[in-house]
């Protein structure tokens, strides 16, 4: 999923629309659907909707959600990674949630 993100600023003078366009990048979130996600694993993740998702969910989500991916594809490494990325409280709740028994 790609997002466009413009940033817009008022100059010191009056241009003619009134702002200037200082610069335009392309910002990319990585996300479940990245890596070819099931619908079993949707579930057991809770995704319901795609396009809710990649509309609605932040950054620390998706991070959250590819933590889970891999640590249900058995990919601790790679889970330990993406959770990792998250903030503390987040991070503590992913472990907290998949080694509870």
């Amino acid at each position: 999923m790609q997002r466009y993100f413009f940033f817009l600023a008022m100059p010191n003078f009056t241009s003619y629309f009134g702002f200037i366009v200082i610069s335009s990048y392309l910002c990319t979130m990585e996300t479940v659907f990245d890596y070819n996600i099931t619908p079993e694993e949707c579930q057991r993740i809770g995704i319901l909707d795609k396009e809710f998702y990649l509309k609605y969910y932040t950054e620390d989500d998706a991070n959250m959600d590819l933590a889970f991916l891999f640590y249900i594809r058995n990919e601790k490494k790679k889970a330990s990674e993406y959770a990792d990325k998250l903030p503390l409280d987040m991070k503590n709740a992913f472990w907290r949630t998949v080694t509870h028994p």
